[in-house]
């Protein structure tokens, strides 16, 4: 690329997830869920883009992604 070409900025993103979950069994007079307990400054010192994903469910597939593209702008 020359300075002064046109530009052209493409951005692409593919992700595959997959989870399973078999043979689990809840027994209705004992479900328990545990809390989801953050303390004070939990994300102190943090930076940048976070994807936090929390899961208090019983026999669950928690899936997450974050696709992030940062294009410089052309001087």
């Amino acid at each position: 690329m020359s300075g002064g070409a046109n530009q052209t900025n493409i951005a692409m993103s593919s992700q595959t997830l997959s989870a399973l979950n078999s043979g689990n069994q809840v027994n209705a007079d004992t479900v328990l869920t545990g809390d989801v307990t953050l303390q004070s400054g939990a994300f102190n010192g943090f930076n940048g883009i976070g994807n936090f994903v929390f899961n208090t469910g019983n026999n669950n597939n928690l899936q997450g992604t974050l696709s992030v593209t940062v294009l410089a702008p052309a001087h």
